[in-house]
């Protein structure tokens, strides 16, 4: 596969687009950072999402930070998409979107949580259930983009994005450690930009490299999915 010519275009399509995308990520970022101000976001652990005594307030702020940051997701990889494929983005889809992404969620992470807090207090090595977390999430990778761009359901989003997954294992396992080295250098970076830039700053250029990772795995799924695009493919 010619990772090569995804970094060529994924870096064409970035340069194309970063002015129109900036004002989006710049109100993005300031909101999470108001967010965080305000709730105390970042303290929030999984003892404290889970405990029966948080109030009402917490848990409002907890869905409006989860609700924008979906929408904001949707709308980035929707207007990825018209990029590459030259067709307007329909906004009407953003809630049939946000509600299909969410059940996905549901079917990745609850019965996995579910089943070892409940066998927790039998079964000590219980946690081990919580590995089938990231392979659900391995098997759905390209499920989104299946729910945003053509619109599937959650169960034909599942198997298209299994069977995607199964007939490219190679080349999605390349993809899935491209994106480990991406968010290791997210990190690196973070720690040394956030020790000389306001947290502002941070944030915003912290968005923007995830603007071009979401742009580099979109080109890829664009171009492993669709038949026009397998020149692009060498083995």
């Amino acid at each position: 596969m010619n990772i090569e010519k995804i970094f060529s275009l994924s870096f064409k399509l970035f340069n194309a687009t970063i002015r129109s995308v900036l004002p989006f990520i710049v109100l993005y970022s300031i909101f999470f950072i108001l967010i965080n101000y305000f709730t105390n976001f970042s303290e929030f652990s999984e003892e404290y999402l889970l405990s029966t005594t948080n109030n009402t307030y917490d848990l409002l702020s907890l869905f409006i930070v989860y609700g924008i940051n979906l929408l904001y997701s949707i709308v980035i990889i929707q207007f990825i998409f018209s990029k590459i494929t030259n067709n307007s983005i329909n906004l009407n889809l953003l809630t049939i979107s946000a509600l299909r992404i969410t059940g996905l969620y549901i079917i990745i992470f609850m019965p996995s949580i579910l089943i070892s807090i409940s066998l927790f207090s039998f079964i000590p090595a219980a946690d081990i259930f919580l590995l089938a977390i990231p392979v659900l999430y391995f098997i759905t990778f390209f499920s989104q983009y299946l729910i945003i761009a053509q619109q599937k359901n959650i169960v034909e989003s599942i198997i298209l994005s299994y069977n995607i997954v199964k007939q490219n294992l190679s080349k999605v396992i390349i993809l899935v450690f491209i994106n480990i080295t991406f968010i290791i250098l997210m990190v690196y970076l973070a720690a040394i930009i956030g020790s000389v830039l306001p947290i502002a700053i941070n944030s915003i250029l912290l968005n923007i490299q995830s603007y071009f990772i979401s742009i580099f795995n979109i080109q890829f799924y664009y171009l492993i999915t669709s038949q026009s695009n397998e020149k692009y493919f060498s083995e």
